[in-house]
Parts: C-alpha cells; structure tokens; sequence
C-alpha cells in the first residue's frame, strides 16, 4: 500500500535547508498540529499536510490526493507590517520553501500534479485554519505564524524515491 504521508516526508527530508534550517514535516488535524508545536523543539519552518482522502487506483499501483499543505514560520509580533513580513518571512523563508515543495514533487519519481494545478495563498499574521474550508480563523495553533497554503492534487505511485537534483537557488 502506497502511504502518501511517508512519500511526502521523503522529498521533504531531501530539501537544502533554508536560511540553515531543515524543513520540518508532519501531518493531521488542528488537535496533532497543536501537541506538535508544542513536543518539538524548533519546529520551523514547518510543513504541514492537512488530513484528507485518496483515490486509489489499483490498475496502475498509484494514488491521486486533493491535498493541503501549510507552509509556516513562526513570527509573534503581530504589531508587523506586511511589507516587514514580505521582506523577513515571505521573501527569505517562505517563497523558497514553496518552491522547493513545488520543485521535489515535480522533480520526485513518485509524484507530480496531475491537472498541472496549483493554487498558493499567502497569510501574513496567520493563527489558524478550518479544516473545513480553506477560510483562516482566529487562535487555532498554539503560535502565530506567517504563512502560506497550497491546495493541488498530488498523484503518487509505489516506486522507489529517487535522489532529487535540486535546482541552485541563492
């Protein structure tokens, strides 16, 4: 059985730090994302896949997802800006992580989007979100955060991860 969690977490693994940092990964509701943020010690910048369900097509060993991702870093001065935030978070950690994510399905032997469909949207000052929805609420994680959703179908199959060649980025 193919676990899209597990696929996931291995390009994720493989992504060049960020600013020195590794790219945090795991998964579930707003109940296992709050005892996350509180268990691990640098949990950023952090990503995050929302529960969901998989189609599974038994004929060709692969599964396709209408998955949702939130990309975070914690910022605690709420009293910023956005164009601080733009320069500080969106700029220096966050646009790279969605491009690595982006760039590792694509560039994964397990994965790619299917409808070549991605849609991203930027939360300065983000507290939470309704699994629900796509709306943002107030006060639903345990840390205030910038960040960033991308909603897409992600197709994955059961062959082995390759070594991914991750584009040079300064």
């Amino acid at each position: 059985m193919i676990v899209f969690e597990d696929g996931i977490k291995e390009i994720i693994n493989q992504m060049p730090t960020i600013l020195g940092f590794n790219a945090r990964f795991h998964w579930g509701n707003e109940d296992e994302l709050n005892r996350y943020i509180s268990l691990v010690k640098q949990p950023y910048p952090l990503v995050w896949l929302i529960v969901g369900s998989e189609s599974h097509n038994l004929k060709d060993s692969e599964i396709t997802r209408n998955t949702r991702f939130i990309l975070a870093t914690r910022e605690s001065n709420v009293n910023k800006l956005n164009d601080v935030r733009l320069t500080e978070s969106f700029d220096k950690v966050l646009n790279p992580l969605v491009d690595r994510l982006i760039e590792g399905i694509q560039k994964s032997d397990r994965t790619d989007f299917p409808d070549r469909k991605i849609d991203v949207f930027k939360y300065p000052n983000y507290s939470g979100y309704d699994e629900g929805s796509k709306s943002e609420s107030k006060n639903k994680t345990i840390d205030l955060w910038d960040a960033v959703t991308i909603s897409a179908n992600v197709r994955m199959n059961n062959n082995c991860q390759n070594t991914i060649k991750w584009q040079n980025r300064n």
